[in-house]
């Protein structure tokens, strides 16, 4: 019994050291190298453990490098990808284990370069409209926050983690950045000063968030899809019979109506996160014993093929449109941006994954690839719109009777510029004058009624006391 208890402390004794990760980096060309030291403490026995450590948040697999020995896999739970590997170690022998990734927490300079000349181009565009002023305080935030990251970027060197935190908070002040220089170019587009001479590329963003994407939209169906298997395992490590609870949560897109078979488990629903679970509130297990479960799902981590095509489909008619406007040169970079990044979703999507994990990891990552495409796409639809097409029509045969094509007159679908300017007022930033006016006339209204709603009451107030007046005066004849 003794012995036993030994080997059970020993063991974890081992484990405790090794899953004690220490990470160290430095940054090495465009590598940023993350290092785990593993222990193994027994004096006299060598071990053959698992050596498990997660990737920092937005790391993919195509991120690394050199990964060793490792095998890359994915926590559909924590939305993040981890790597593992079987490490033999010697008695009280330390193993130093490396895996090599792309920098990918900075932003690089010629794009905070590029994000700043191109704000200054598109207000020189638009000083002599009418759009200027409220244009100009825009650009001047955006300038404020470009520096503020350049600043930070440039300050003295920080440690990983530093490093990573930095990065998060300069990405955030970026798409807010993004967004509000999609609010310059829709003015530009509005007032027409967009040209292919003038502006070749549109950097802004329209606010479509991926986060409150839902497999709903992608309107998939359910009975033509195949399935995943996910297996389940438990086990019992003690050297005793034991009865105990178990329980797995499955990926959060996964509903009751697309499991097929659970494997014998029972399913709830956790409040708290928002998630099903299956489960059982007991079940034994002999000494050492493992049990392994397997629940069928249908595969709805795909963007159908379909809805890829068709954007395709339409980002070609709408460059067919734009082939002969003033447009042509900014449509054919946002054209050739969304074809790669749909061409990236096939190309992945199209390759077999060694684990059910690793195909949900991939489609969260394609989920954003496919809303940068769609917010792209719904900037080329703007300027479809600013040259006189519709954003269904199809492209103008050269052979049309006259060979006329879309110009800017024929059709052209004008929005309210200020509108679109309208949309900082939520953000901070002050309103346009058309609102501003708008307030002035309905304080001034509200004024208006209030002066005649007291002259209605001094008024009355008169008349009571006449009449009042005139009692008094017939009482004192009587």
């Amino acid at each position: 019994m003794n012995r036993i208890l030994s080997r059970q402390l020993i063991r974890g004794l081992f484990f405790l050291a090794a899953v004690c990760l220490l990470f160290s980096a430095r940054q090495a060309s465009a590598d940023i190298k993350l290092k785990m030291i593993v222990v193994n403490p027994s004096d006299t026995e060598a071990r053959t453990v698992p050596a498990k450590s997660y990737l920092p948040k937005g790391v993919t697999p195509e991120d690394i490098t050199d990964r060793g020995n490792f095998e890359v896999s994915y926590d559909f739970e924590k939305s993040l990808y981890y790597i593992y590997q079987e490490v033999k170690i010697n008695p009280k022998e330390a193993v130093t284990l490396e895996v090599a990734m792309r920098d990918i927490w900075i932003i690089p300079d010629r794009d905070i370069k590029a994000l700043k000349d191109h704000t200054v181009k598109i207000i020189g565009l638009l000083r002599n409209t009418e759009y200027y002023k409220q244009a100009k305080m825009l650009a001047d935030n955006i300038t404020i926050r470009i520096d503020k990251i350049s600043e930070i970027q440039n300050a003295p060197e920080p440690d990983t983690e530093q490093k990573i935190s930095d990065y998060e908070t300069n990405f955030a002040v970026l798409t807010e950045v993004k967004k509000d220089i999609g609010i310059l170019e829709d003015l530009a587009i509005e007032a027409g000063v967009i040209t292919s001479k003038k502006l070749n590329e549109l950097m802004g963003e329209d606010p479509i968030d991926a986060q409150s994407f839902r497999i709903e939209a992608l309107g998939l169906d359910i009975a033509k899809l195949g399935t995943v298997k996910f297996k389940i395992q438990f086990s019992n490590s003690s050297s005793e019979q034991k009865t105990m609870p178990i329980k797995y949560y499955l990926p959060v897109e996964v509903k009751p109506a697309y499991i097929m078979l659970s494997g014998g488990l029972d399913m709830a629903y956790d409040n708290q996160k928002g998630v099903y679970y299956v489960f059982k509130d007991s079940m034994e297990f002999a000494p050492q014993e493992k049990k392994e479960f397997t629940v069928e799902v249908k595969d709805i981590w795909i963007i159908p093929q379909q809805q890829i095509d068709f954007l395709k489909s339409q980002v070609r008619k709408w460059l067919g449109i734009l082939e002969e406007s003033e447009y042509k040169e900014s449509a054919k970079f946002l054209g050739d941006k969304i074809i790669a990044g749909l061409d990236v979703i096939i190309d992945i999507q199209n390759t077999a994954e060694p684990s059910v994990e690793r195909h949900i990891g991939n489609f969260r990552s394609n989920v954003k690839r496919f809303m940068e495409a769609k917010k792209a796409a719904a900037k080329l639809e703007k300027l479809v719109m600013q040259a006189g097409g519709s954003p269904g029509a199809a492209k103008l045969s050269s052979n049309n009777g006259n060979g006329s094509r879309l110009n800017r007159s024929a059709g052209r679908q004008t929005t309210k510029g200020m509108e679109m300017v309208a949309k900082t007022m939520f953000r901070g930033k002050a309103p346009d004058t058309s609102t501003s006016w708008k307030i002035i006339w309905t304080v001034v209204g509200f004024m208006a009624v209030v002066s005649f709603l007291f002259f209605i009451l001094w008024w009355l107030q008169i008349k009571k006391s006449e009449t009042k007046n005139k009692e008094n005066i017939n009482q004192e004849k009587k």
